[in-house]
């Protein structure tokens, strides 16, 4: 056959025989050229040029040192019934790796933006928050679940371009804790008659909250492991919230709330943003996946 005609088959054929070094190289490049992600399996001087062109190449350790030089998998146990753990551990590896990235992403995007609109509107004097202030949030909605998560076992397919994954599932969240902020900020000019500093405190919390709804995106689809984690950073969070009610936590800049019946609006305020979180978290999501639409590869 010729080249023409063995890319002409590429595209038409699943299986082939008899095939030469060069048109094993043709066919993968046809392959890629089509817009398939390609891997190489072989051992041999004959499979080099093919082994080149692969996205993937893997040989084994009993093979030629021209292949073992070029592949980028060797298989030392010289079985290639071995490429499924690979695989597996590869998806652990990256789907892991995505949601860690969600986690911290989402407050990088969250300061990113605050600090931009704290140098371009002048009424706003300085930066909103204390860095002690957002332990809470790196703390337990971040650091803990990142941590966590990266060590569970996860053979989901890998799906679509890790970047463009990782903004879709962070950015949104990002836009609402600034939207939790900004109503926080909004019903302080309203309401006013409170401490600033309530209202600095009422403002790291509807972000922590916000950010705990971002976790709940990450940890879903739940498994055991996942209902364990998610309960024990709300837990701990409800826990955090209630001792800042009755004796503050000065070491989180969190002022004490010394009468309920004192402070029941902006006590009220907070769940109500609270329970604005869920139906404007869903819309933001489902805008940033039409805008962020991923194939499967």
């Amino acid at each position: 056959m010729s080249n023409d005609e063995v890319r002409a088959a590429a595209e038409k054929y699943t299986v082939f025989g008899r095939v030469s070094p060069e048109q094993k190289a043709i066919l993968v490049k046809t392959i890629k050229q089509a817009g398939h992600t390609t891997a190489m399996t072989g051992d041999g001087v004959n499979d080099i040029l093919a082994l080149k062109e692969a996205d993937c190449a893997v040989t084994v350790a009993s093979g030629s040192d021209a292949a073992r030089n070029i592949a980028h998998i060797v298989l030392l146990d010289n079985n290639f019934n071995s490429m499924p753990n690979v695989v597996f551990e590869g998806r652990r590896v990256i789907n892991n790796i995505q949601s860690s990235a969600s986690l911290y992403l989402m407050k990088t995007f969250f300061t990113m933006i605050i600090a931009l609109v704290t140098l371009c509107l002048p009424f706003i004097k300085q930066y909103p928050f204390e860095l002690k202030q957002m332990n809470l949030l790196e703390i337990i909605i971040i650091g803990i679940p990142s941590f966590f998560l990266s060590l569970q076992p996860n053979k989901a397919r890998v799906q679509g371009r890790f970047l463009r994954y990782v903004i879709r599932k962070s950015l949104p969240c990002a836009l609402l804790m600034l939207i939790s902020v900004g109503i926080v900020e909004l019903c302080k000019f309203i309401f006013g008659g409170f401490d600033d500093n309530l209202y600095q405190t009422l403002s790291v919390y509807a972000l922590t909250f916000s950010g705990l709804i971002n976790l709940i995106l990450i940890c879903y689809p739940f498994n055991k492991f996942r209902i364990i984690l998610f309960s024990s950073c709300a837990a701990i969070i409800l826990a955090v919230f209630a001792v800042t009610v009755f004796f503050g936590l000065p070491m989180f800049g969190f002022v004490k709330i010394s009468s309920l019946a004192e402070y029941y609006v902006p006590i009220l305020m907070l769940l109500g943003i609270v329970v604005l979180n869920f139906p404007i978290a869903y819309l933001l999501q489902k805008l940033f996946n039409k805008i962020f639409t991923e194939k499967q590869y």
